[in-house]
């Protein structure tokens, strides 16, 4: 009975496989299936649910983002600038990409004494309207396109949380099992790697890798991350240029990264509109904490897709975008494009104010003195961390204020009325650090204490010493802790973010580079 059942089955996969036409079996029932062949030990049948699981996941994840993509396209984000004809002098353009919902509050900052409030007001009205009428116009589109690519015949997701089981690849582990099972190593260990990639921290994953590495069969070529992006094998490949002292594809290859990665990034960000957090509404909820809560799951995520998609090859670069023009700044310099150097800088540091690339900063601005101009970022990186910190207020207002201590919400303020503070972008890509102050953290007298402390030499007050100096370094940059002062030999810190400064009599507090020999004191971040 088992076995004409699972026969039953298998020709329905070969069938849609096939025909690409058999709508109700979604990758949902064919991982079920997977899973339960997974359970019986019938090794080709679970290999087979799951490749083809994999393969209607993907072309559900494909056909809903381009639904979603074709929408935002006929029916992009309603923008400030259809306002603007009607009140030029408000200057609505230079506000950017702000939502409708704050229309009042801009209106408020941007106001011009020669307008009246009704008129204000008519604004704001209008603006809602448009916004929701806008919004079942997508809504439509989007179910029509829906309708289009996908059978009426195909049903819906019953349980969300195997959305999340693909999006953490768990079919690779099964798949990995079943495999090595089946008598298939290279592709065992293909999907082994697969899902370690996504899953570094699963110990089990670990040690199965580490049973697969054991084996005589293996080779270096068979550790493929099955589902890499275009974006991670560029930077991949442009960090290993990097390593290989080859400038020009190390520029090339992460300029290619940062545009698939905005690519990726657009994606993971539409994605997130069919992801609502359904669990944060209450029975209770009028339409407006209803409104709030699917619009906070939806931002919540699309924050979050920076750090998704800073995983790279098992590893977590904490802010990819950054971390690109950390290398790319270093490949522009052996290429003596200067420019080009100190404006990668600049965009890393609007993205992560990281103290060595200050330090490189301020050696660029050694090099191109009164050149302020070319340490302006990127347009779309301003935008880009705008966009980033708007959502990140709007998340911690939200996070605050929706706190129950005691069964009871915070007390009111001001702010819980106040409008939204608008960014400006000029204010945002200005670099306000005093660079020049650096050179006199330290005074002579505390160098000559820490060489001392350094130098092992017996002083009293040593650990007054040590605490005036990390006060002195943390009011230039806050977030530092003192590691220690050395004299010795050429040698690197141990940390990523540190400040170097030299405790030498004839270049007391003078700001060193990461690399750096005799007598130093070293913060980090």
């Amino acid at each position: 009975m088992r076995l004409s059942l699972w026969l039953s089955l298998l020709t329905l996969v070969h069938s849609s496989l096939a025909t690409l036409e058999d709508p109700e079996l979604t990758f949902e029932r064919l991982y079920k299936f997977g899973k339960d062949a997974y359970t019986a030990g019938e090794w080709a049948d679970c290999v087979g649910f799951m490749r083809r699981a994999l393969e209607d996941w993907d072309y559900y994840q494909s056909e809903t983002l381009s639904c979603a993509a074709r929408c935002l396209k006929k029916l992009p984000e309603l923008r400030f600038d259809a306002k603007a004809k009607k009140l030029p002098e408000l200057r609505f353009d230079v506000l950017g990409k702000l939502n409708c919902n704050y229309t009042l509050a801009v209106v408020v900052n941007y106001l011009n004494d020669a307008y009246p409030i009704w008129l204000i007001i008519a604004m704001q009205v209008d603006d809602l309207a448009a916004r929701f009428h806008h919004t079942s116009q997508r809504a439509l589109c989007i179910r029509r396109c829906r309708r289009e690519r996908f059978s009426p015949r195909r049903p819906g997701i019953a349980r969300r949380e195997i959305v999340h089981d693909f999006m953490e690849r768990r079919p690779y582990n099964y798949l990995q099992v079943c495999h090595w099972k089946d008598g298939e190593f290279e592709s065992a260990v293909k999907a082994a790697y697969t899902f370690l990639v996504a899953n570094p921290t699963d110990e089990q994953a670990k040690v199965n890798m580490d049973f697969y590495m054991a084996e005589a069969e293996f080779t270096e070529d068979m550790l493929e991350d099955k589902e890499r992006a275009d974006y991670e094998r560029m930077f991949i490949s442009g960090v290993s240029a990097y390593e290989d002292e080859d400038w020009t594809k190390c520029v090339t290859h992460l300029d290619t990264a940062l545009d698939e990665f905005f690519k990726e990034e657009e994606l993971c960000r539409l994605g997130c509109r069919d992801r609502v957090d359904w669990d944060g509404i209450g029975s209770d909820d009028d339409v407006d904490a209803v409104i709030n809560a699917i619009h906070r799951s939806t931002v919540e995520c699309q924050h979050s897709c920076l750090a998704r998609l800073s995983w790279v090859n098992g590893h977590f670069f904490g802010n990819l975008v950054a971390q690109v023009y950390r290398y790319q700044h270093l490949c522009y310099f052996k290429q003596m494009r200067g420019q080009d150097a100190a404006r990668a800088v600049a965009n890393h540091l609007l993205l992560d104010a990281s103290p060595d690339i200050r330090w490189n900063k301020a050696h660029y601005r050694t090099l191109y003195p009164d050149r302020e101009e070319i340490f302006r970022p990127e347009m779309r990186i301003v935008e880009f961390a705008r966009n980033r910190l708007y959502e990140q207020r709007y998340l911690d207002f939200t996070d605050e204020k929706s706190k129950l201590v005691h069964g009871m919400y915070p007390t009111e303020s001001k702010e819980d009325y106040a409008p939204l503070e608008v960014v400006d972008k000029e204010s945002l890509a200005k670099d306000d650090f005093p660079y020049a102050d650096v050179g006199s953290i330290l005074s002579a007298g505390l160098c000559k204490t820490l060489r001392q402390v350094a130098l092992q030499l017996p002083t009293a007050i040593e650990k007054q010493a040590k605490s005036e100096a990390e006060s002195a370094v943390q009011r230039m940059f806050p977030f530092s802790k003192l590691q220690g002062v050395w004299c010795g030999e050429l040698r690197r810190p141990a940390c990523d973010r540190a400040i170097v400064l030299s405790i030498e009599e004839d270049n007391c507090s003078e700001w060193l580079g990461p690399m750096h020999g005799g007598c130093a004191l070293v913060a980090c971040e």
